[in-house]
């Protein structure tokens, strides 16, 4: 009872602190689809390629990186009070008692991975998706008690639906 309390509160805390500072980050940057993804036709009007900028991707990647780490910092200085009764596992005594205080230390290193997805979105449709994964990893820390928190968030940088030409005859098989 006691580390699946502390971890979900490390983990509450950590991804509050790690949506705002990506969120900040990506605010502060401005970036939109066009900005980050060029379409190329051929002769005809047909899409034959999608090109991501990856300076411009890579600079997203670095500012979230750093953000998130500068978040570890903040979290190590948090700490967060989970009542005593809370941690007997007894229904009655949840939430009262004195407060036992949760230390969160940051562990590891951030990683940021960004990701191109692409889904079907209808007949010649293609829903496509540049998202950047970020993960931090923690331990959550009372007295006699140590557990480590893995912090997985995904954000969408950019989307779009590509819309292809339309066939005048369609059969699903």
């Amino acid at each position: 009872t006691i580390q699946t309390m502390i971890c979900y509160k490390a983990k509450t805390l950590a991804t509050k602190m790690i949506n705002d500072a990506v969120y900040e980050q990506l605010e502060s940057l401005g970036y939109t689809y066009q900005d980050l993804v060029a379409i190329s036709k051929d002769d005809t009007g047909a899409i034959s390629a999608i090109e991501t900028d990856t300076i411009k991707v890579n600079k997203i990647k670095s500012s979230v990186v750093k953000a998130v780490s500068d978040v570890g910092t903040k979290l190590s200085e948090a700490s967060i009070q989970i009542p005593i009764g809370t941690l007997t596992n007894i229904a009655y005594f949840s939430a009262r008692g004195p407060s036992v205080t949760l230390k969160v230390i940051p562990q590891g290193v951030v990683k940021a991975q960004f990701v191109s997805k692409f889904t079907s979105a209808g007949v010649n449709q293609t829903h496509h998706q540049l998202m950047i994964n970020v993960s931090m990893e923690a331990a959550a820390v009372i007295p006699g008690f140590t557990s480590n928190v893995d912090i997985p968030s995904d954000f969408i940088i950019a989307e779009t639906v590509i819309v292809g030409d339309v066939p005048e005859y369609y059969t699903q098989i």
